[in-house]
């Protein structure tokens, strides 16, 4: 029983995209932010791209339809930004920017311990690989990259 029990774990954290789309504009990427907010999703996404690929973009459109009204903008400095929200079942969103963290005592101040395990709160994390850490389904993982005309982006329940 305990190798089917594990068999079945696995099974449920196995990546499936659901959804890969073009961007043709800094608009659309905010509108889809928009869009996968307003979806019963996991509460950690991990955001990865490029500079420039969009990432706080479509943060910026998961933060409107949370009801954030002030300006979203990437943080980068502070590494962190807690947001309160009261739709979707949420109680805060918290966007971290992990571009700039370069120990374990960087990401140990962060204390995204906390966060991660209070099933009220959204963790947006920009540069994921930055923090060097293995993470657990469920999750999202939202890829952007630069195209001839916009950008492409494709979303993976994991």
């Amino acid at each position: 029983r305990a190798a089917n029990a594990k068999k079945n774990k696995r099974r449920l954290y196995q990546s499936s995209v659901i959804l890969s789309t073009g961007l043709d504009s800094a608009g659309a990427t905010t509108n889809l932010g928009g869009q996968l907010a307003k979806q019963n999703l996991p509460r950690l996404w991990l955001l990865r791209g490029d500079l420039g690929a969009g990432k706080t973009t479509l943060v910026r459109g998961v933060l409107r339809e949370l009801g954030v009204r002030q300006r979203v903008t990437s943080p980068t400095f502070n590494l962190i930004k807690v947001y309160p929200v009261k739709k979707h079942g949420l109680a805060r969103a918290v966007h971290v920017d992990a571009y700039r963290i370069k120990s374990r005592h960087e990401l140990a101040a962060l204390d995204l311990g906390s966060f991660l395990t209070d099933k009220k709160t959204l963790v947006l994390i920009e540069w994921p690989e930055r923090l060097h850490k293995r993470w657990r389904g469920p999750l999202l993982k939202i890829n952007l990259k630069h195209r001839q005309h916009g950008r492409w982006a494709q979303v993976r329940n994991v």
